[in-house]
């Protein structure tokens, strides 16, 4: 099989899914059969047995595990992975995030990683363009994520791009190298507010001059294995954090 990249790194954020990681993970051999890839799960203080499960299939997959001694939430998770990645990442490879909970099916991973080889920097598997959708998600989660976006859209206006917040997403190493070098971790700066720092970090990189596009892609709610993660009042804060700085900067952030 030719290869669409020297190597996939797939970066996964993981508090508490002991449930959800002894399928999910070998789900991802099993879709990126005949490809050079690597797992990067990071334990974000996990109380069950998360970091156990995670430990014993490293003996059957390319696996490394970064450890928070003490939870230290989404925000700070994805910053240590991405800056982590980055480092270790060649130009050419491609990096991909999305959630450990089984609402993110692994086999969007390939239609995600052949746009960037055809030149995208940036691929988002995306609830809200055609075909796209959700299933089982509750009435509050569905109405703040509905609206979040389209106030996004009217603030940053990235042509095309529907879905700013869903975290299941595919990135040319080059182009999250280049941005983190422009901005360093000013990319972060909302990582108090979790789920908020993957819109920011979009953010960050359509000024950088990212190619972003978006495939189309059916969230399942109703798969995941624990409950929600989510602070409603933070993210509502965060988001309009956001708007705010993006507002007052005229649509790009300095």
């Amino acid at each position: 099989m030719q290869s669409i990249a020297e190597m996939i790194y797939i970066i996964l954020p993981a508090f508490n899914e002991a449930q959800a990681i002894p399928r999910l993970l070998p789900a991802i051999r099993t879709c990126l059969a005949g490809y050079s890839y690597r797992i990067i799960v990071l334990d974000d203080g996990s109380t069950d047995q998360t970091g156990a499960r995670i430990a014993k299939l490293q003996e059957q997959l390319p696996i490394d595990i970064i450890t928070h001694e003490k939870n230290c939430g989404l925000g700070k998770t994805f910053e240590d992975l991405l800056l982590h990645v980055t480092r270790i990442a060649a130009p050419q490879d491609i990096i991909v995030h999305f959630d450990c909970d089984g609402t993110h099916d692994p086999g969007y991973i390939t239609n995600l990683c052949n746009e960037i080889a055809r030149g995208c920097d940036v691929v988002i598997a995306s609830r809200f363009c055609p075909r796209g959708g959700q299933t089982g998600v509750p009435l509050w989660r569905r109405f703040l994520s509905l609206i979040a976006n389209r106030i996004l859209r009217v603030c940053i206006r990235i042509p095309g791009i529907n879905d700013y917040s869903c975290s299941f997403r595919a990135y040319r190493a080059e182009m999250l190298q280049k941005t983190l070098l422009r901005y360093g971790t000013a990319v972060f700066s909302l990582r108090s507010f979790g789920f908020v720092c993957v819109a920011e970090l979009l953010v960050y990189l359509h000024q950088a001059g990212a190619r972003i596009i978006e495939i189309p892609f059916i969230l399942h709610y109703e798969r995941k294995t624990g409950p929600s993660k989510m602070n409603l009042s933070s993210t509502l804060i965060g988001y309009w954090m956001l708007i705010f700085r993006i507002r007052r900067s005229r649509g790009a952030i300095p």
